[in-house]
């Protein structure tokens, strides 16, 4: 009895053991998983990856993920004049380290599908794409690369001076602990250096031809319809005492010695009026537009970078 019961509790513990043993890898501590690197790949991805819209609330792109809502309304209130000087239409992008596979070619794409610059005009191509690739380490943010990519007008921006960008968000994480003071200390920068480089552009308007330039066609009308009616006026009156003298000549109005019926002619004068309708006025049109809400985003140029860093 004693080894029945021995051997069918051996079978039971063997039959446990095979059903455990396969299970124990599913249930051992699971692989994280990793996020793969898309941006700046050389592969060929529909819109490099990116699907946001190109008009944007703000210039910074994914930047409430990283900074403050103050911190981004700032740079908006600086790069707005930036881009309506003319001198820079800027976008700037927060994404984290484990989406990029190459800074500069994140960045440069970044530019191509934003389509970054103006497409015409003396300031074309004036683009410009500011990506702040951020490392975290446990949830909290370690270090901070920062990559440019630059429009063909816009060669007056060297790059040694363009890669302080990288410099100054480094030191400044380093020296504060915060990211938003990196991000402020690079748009900062670059909107001074951006300044320095190039001035305000505006394009001229077309200015409505003065109103003295107009030809007086109504006035001259009436003026020559004036003088014509006059001198016709005299012309008839001329011919009529030439009709009277003849008439005189002729002994026309001269008693002959015969009964004549004589009969009282007396013109009868007509009015002519030469009054012309008046034309009707136009109703003024207002050139104003409509509000709209503020967008920020590319001007359109769809020729890319030039320099990338």
């Amino acid at each position: 009895m004693k080894l029945k019961t021995l051997f069918f509790a051996t079978i039971l513990i063997l039959m446990a053991f095979v059903m455990i043993v396969p299970t124990q890898p599913v249930h051992a501590s699971p692989i994280p998983q990793q996020t793969i690197p898309w941006c700046g790949t050389t592969s060929e991805v529909q819109n490099y990856g990116f699907s946001m819209p190109l008009q944007q609330p703000h210039w910074t792109v994914n930047g409430e993920s990283y900074v403050s809502q103050s911190a981004i309304d700032e740079v908006d209130a600086i790069y707005d004049s930036l881009n309506n000087d003319n001198i820079a239409n800027t976008m700037i992008l927060f994404i984290d380290r484990n989406e990029v596979s190459n800074g500069s070619g994140c960045a440069g794409h970044f530019f191509f599908y934003m389509q970054l610059g103006n497409v015409d005009g003396p300031r074309m191509a004036n683009g410009m794409a500011i990506i702040f690739i951020v490392t975290k380490t446990e949830g909290q943010i370690t270090d901070v690369k920062v990559n440019y990519s630059v429009g063909g007008n816009l060669s007056a921006l060297q790059p040694v001076d363009l890669m302080e960008m990288d410099i100054m968000a480094k030191d400044a994480l380093a020296r504060t602990g915060s990211l938003e003071e990196a991000y402020l200390t690079v748009m900062r920068y670059f909107e001074q250096y951006a300044r320095s480089k190039y001035e305000p552009y505006y394009p001229p308007t077309q200015t409505p031809q003065p109103a003295g330039n107009a030809q007086p066609t109504v006035p001259t009308v009436n003026h020559l319809s004036f003088w014509d009616t006059l001198c016709l006026s005299v012309i008839c009156f001329v011919g009529f005492l030439f009709f009277l003298w003849i008439c005189s000549k002729l002994g026309l109005f001269s008693g002959t010695g015969h009964s004549s019926t004589t009969t009282n002619w007396s013109p009868t004068v007509g009015t002519h009026n030469n009054s012309r309708p008046t034309s009707s006025s136009r109703p003024h049109q207002s050139n104003s537009r409509p509000s709209s809400p503020p967008s920020r985003g590319g001007g359109g140029n769809k020729s890319g970078p030039t320099r990338v860093g």
